[in-house]
């Protein structure tokens, strides 16, 4: 059996350096190491095409018989004409720009049958564990993983570069702390393809919408004398948005992007276990909690997991005197008492507890959105983009908008100002408008 440890490239370091994917295949007690410097040499890994031994380009070579990246060319200097070489080893592009192949490859690489690969779990790599896995499967290998906190009391003092051949030499002594990736991981992976290709839709289309936005405001503004058609400008921008093929083919795609999302996670264990167990917790949840979370194996204790996802508990310290905040361990320590870093007071410190990610405010649209948000007593206060309706006409006067905000008639009647009393009262918090205004022409303050 052979081993092979891989530790997955870095696109970039802190240093602005690139570190490609490290191979190391442990056999009979020798180790080889290759270097895979992009997605094509590891697709090629894994299906056993990954060239190692080259030789020279002869004469007459049928370059057909091999891959174009995996042929070894060099540029022609600017004094080299394409017509002193064989012309089967000339390859041409754009209109000036001549190469030459010199080598081609003799043997190959890569996952082969009784293989065991081994990775660390979660991080940029999954979506070449994937494949891996995959290949696997079908071959008769099989993919282990290892979370960071296991491997990393074996690399003891040996430098990152080794990670590939410590893991080979982990795995071929003990699969203990390991994880065989299993068809549902591969599912888990695949779900981070699918949410990335729905979200990478619904970016596409906010664009699209945007520059539609733009451009229809524009026309109506530079219009001959800066009118418009009797009516509601959002109508208007909405029949826009209906006749254009380009944003209606983007919405097309997000719908379908999304209901694959929505089938697959119904699918996953994890989900159906688990979250559909909870009250308010679909499938679109779901979806981005797996995907961010990848494996809760990865992580030491639970509470690590909570700090991964920023809702662990820390411990925080104000001052009375000085009115400031601050980290519990920043804290001056003594015997007998506890002081403020910032002004030296050891008289009125307090120490609490709070999330470290706690966000002071939300913001709800001014629709139903607002009324049907449950989690606003986590908050410090309900923030509302105030854009109600409070006219019924493009010409309202100061006193109608006044009294629109405890009765109007806008598709049924509305009181707006009870609706946000009612909230503050039920959950005792501040309402601030996060967002407030109209545009100064007619019709704006219409639904």
């Amino acid at each position: 059996m052979r081993y092979i440890g891989i530790r997955h490239r870095v696109k970039k370091t802190k240093k602005g350096e690139a570190r490609p994917t490290q191979i190391a295949i442990r056999e009979n007690e020798t180790m080889v190491r290759y270097d895979l410097e992009d997605e094509a040499a590891e697709l090629d890994f894994k299906n056993g095409q990954f060239p190692v031994e080259y030789r020279a380009a002869e004469q007459d070579e049928d370059l057909s018989k091999f891959r174009e990246r995996h042929i070894k060319w060099r540029k022609l200097k600017k004094d080299e004409l394409p017509e002193d070489f064989p012309q089967n080893l000339i390859r041409r592009e754009g209109k000036k720009e001549f190469y030459l192949a010199t080598r081609v490859p003799t043997a190959f690489e890569g996952l082969r049958q009784g293989d065991r690969s081994a990775m660390l779990l979660g991080g940029s790599g999954d979506f070449f564990a994937y494949a891996l896995a995959k290949r696997s499967l079908n071959i008769g290998a099989d993919v282990q993983r290892i979370p960071a906190f296991e491997f990393i009391p074996y690399r003891e003092d040996r430098p990152k570069d080794d990670d590939a051949a410590i893991l080979a030499e982990l795995v071929s002594r003990d699969t203990s702390k390991f994880y065989k990736v299993e068809t549902r991981d591969v599912e888990l992976i695949k779900l981070r393809i699918k949410l990335r290709d729905r979200i990478d839709a619904m970016k596409e289309r906010i664009a699209c919408e945007q520059r539609l936005r733009q451009r229809f405001t524009g026309l109506v503004f530079c219009s001959e004398g800066g009118e418009y058609e009797e009516g509601d400008l959002e109508k208007q921008f909405l029949a826009t948005k209906a006749n254009d093929e380009i944003f209606q083919a983007l919405v097309r795609e997000e719908n379908k992007r999304n209901a694959e999302l929505m089938r697959h996670v119904e699918t996953l264990p994890t989900f159906q276990k688990v979250f559909n167990t909870v009250e308010g917790c679909g499938p679109m949840i779901a979806s981005r909690i797996m995907a961010y979370v990848i494996d809760i194996r990865r992580f030491a204790t639970e509470a690590k997991l909570k700090a991964y996802c920023g809702v662990h508990l820390k411990n925080y310290a104000s001052c009375a005197v000085c009115q400031k905040t601050f980290d519990w361990m920043d804290c001056l320590f003594s015997d007998s008492f506890v002081s403020c870093p910032f002004c030296q007071s050891h008289e009125s410190i307090s120490s609490f507890r709070e999330f470290p990610r706690r966000r002071n405010d939300e913001t709800a649209n001014w629709n139903d959105e607002f009324s049907q948000v449950k989690f606003w007593d986590a908050l410090d206060y309900v923030g509302i983009d105030a854009y109600f309706p409070l006219a019924l006409n493009n010409t309202p006067t100061v006193q109608s908008i006044s009294a629109a905000w405890t009765s109007i008639n806008s598709g049924g009647p509305q009181n707006w100002f009870n609706d946000i009393a009612k909230l503050h009262e039920r959950f005792g918090k501040p309402v601030i408008f996060t967002e407030i205004g109209y545009l100064s022409c007619d019709g704006t303050g219409k639904k």
